[in-house]
């Protein structure tokens, strides 16, 4: 038996309305053209927030980037171009194995300023759920640590859509204790 009290009634008033075309004017968007890759960068810069700290990152390590609108639109801006010189196009899939730094940010709002499908994965998984994961979703790109290259090596054979394995450099790196 069911509960169906916990179902809203379509019938009765909403407290708040909703709809595309307020979210469109209030972000500086055309609702039918809104790119959140582009709002999250470029359009921030456009609305006057450029100066102001989109990403505040501490790192493991005690390392803290802060990350202005508009270094993230230029370094999504850079990332978007790569995976563009990369074949990248609308509708393909980009996945990102990264924890969560800096780069995972850059690349996956450069994806989504070109119209790609960007996912995330944390690599604290093992490979067995990597190769599961990244079988299923196809992607055209992966971005990775270059630490792991020898295991992304080894999952390459059964990863025919993948044609591309981005590695970033961040060394040293350490992944957070689960602890």
């Amino acid at each position: 038996m069911s509960d169906t009290r916990i179902f809203t009634n379509p019938a009765a008033a909403s407290p708040a309305s909703f709809s595309w075309e307020q979210v469109g004017s209030m972000l500086g968007a055309e609702p039918t053209a809104m790119n959140l890759g582009h709002l999250a960068t470029a359009g921030a810069v456009a609305r006057g927030f450029g100066g102001d700290h989109a990403v505040v990152w501490y790192g493991a390590d005690g390392e803290v980037q802060r990350i202005t609108y508009s270094e993230l639109d230029r370094a999504s801006a850079k990332a978007a171009a790569l995976l563009l010189r990369l074949g990248v196009q609308p509708g393909d899939r980009v996945f990102f194995v990264l924890p969560v730094i800096p780069e995972l940010y850059y690349g996956y709002l450069g994806a989504l300023r070109l119209g790609a499908i960007a996912g995330v994965l944390s690599p604290g998984r093992n490979a067995e759920v990597v190769r599961n994961v990244l079988s299923r979703s196809r992607p055209k790109v992966v971005v990775t640590l270059q630490m792991f290259n020898h295991t992304f090596a080894d999952l390459k054979p059964d990863l025919p859509d993948v044609q591309t394995v981005l590695y970033v450099n961040r060394t040293p790196f350490q992944l957070p204790s689960m602890e």
